[in-house]
């Protein structure tokens, strides 16, 4: 049998809690208590409404957690179909209406 290295089954289970950290959340249980009544005191109670606004977003990160990052929406991608056709005269070979009547002034009367 050797000493030491991994062994499967060897230490504490993930998830459970070590005796220091539950007599230590016992000890301050009354103090988190009289923390967030004092929060709430703050966000009705201030003058300050930055002290309000702070009361407020710290009651929230401890009752519904802090907000992850923001996923951005993908960039939206248009579908570009061209079709081509033959011309039969080399004015029928622009594409872009707009270009033909710019060509068209130029040419005279």
């Amino acid at each position: 049998m050797g000493h030491g290295g991994k062994r499967r089954g060897a230490g504490r289970k993930k998830g459970s809690p070590n005796k220091v950290t539950a007599e230590a959340r016992a000890l301050v249980q009354d103090e988190v208590v009289a923390a967030i009544k004092r929060l709430v005191e703050l966000a009705h109670n201030a003058e300050n409404e930055g002290v309000q606004f702070r009361s407020l977003e710290k009651i929230l990160q401890y009752a519904v957690g802090r907000p992850g990052p923001m996923e951005e929406p993908p960039p939206a991608v248009a579908k570009v179909e061209r079709s081509y056709r033959w011309a039969y005269k080399p004015e029928e070979a622009i594409l872009d209406p707009a270009r033909s009547k710019l060509e068209n002034a130029d040419k005279p009367k």
